[in-house]
């Protein structure tokens, strides 16, 4: 809702999303469509290659860290560019 009221565009996938949708999600996303893309860790985790991203931030870390890093290596799995990690944890809030 806040990213709306911002104007920021972003995607969204979530498990309870087709294939279907989910391929055309990625495929948006990988054409550069968005300046977010919003994913749960359980569906980002499993198949999923987003080379176009710049970052990732996992605001709700998962209680296995491993899980985390499948997730984010497959940011930059076929990307020459490194990935920057971030977490909430980073941040302040103010």
């Amino acid at each position: 809702k806040e990213l709306d009221l911002q104007g920021i565009s972003y995607l969204y996938l979530d498990g309870t999303m087709s294939v279907n949708e989910r391929e055309k999600q990625v495929s948006r996303f990988q054409q550069g469509e968005g300046h977010l893309f919003l994913i749960s860790l359980k569906a980002g985790g499993t198949g999923l290659n987003l080379t176009a991203a710049d970052y990732v931030i996992h605001l709700d870390p998962w209680w296995n860290p491993a899980v985390e890093d499948q997730a984010s290596d497959r940011v930059y799995r076929r990307s020459n560019s490194p990935c920057h990690h971030l977490s909430a944890d980073s941040f302040q809030y103010d």
